[in-house]
């Protein structure tokens, strides 16, 4: 990542905060307690930080919203 941004000539700090806009809000707010980070310290942190942090679990729900409509208008005959 920091190759790339030195061969396009990308400022250090916008490649901080886009950085810091893909990790957990919880190591953002970690990283954003500590001050004069350099690119390379703050992902060497938030690495860490990863490290011993338990993962998050999604859980996504799908429904079919003709089967739940079929459901409400059978359920008075019943």
């Amino acid at each position: 990542m920091k190759w790339r941004a030195e061969s396009l000539n990308v400022d250090d700090k916008l490649m901080m905060e886009l950085f810091l806009q893909r990790l957990p809000s919880s190591v953002q707010t970690i990283l954003a307690a500590v001050s004069d980070l350099t690119l390379d310290k703050d992902a060497e942190i938030a690495d860490r930080i990863l490290e011993v942090s338990p993962s998050p679990i999604e859980i996504f729900s799908v429904s079919n919203k003709k089967e739940q409509s079929l459901k409400s208008k059978m359920l008075p005959e019943i």
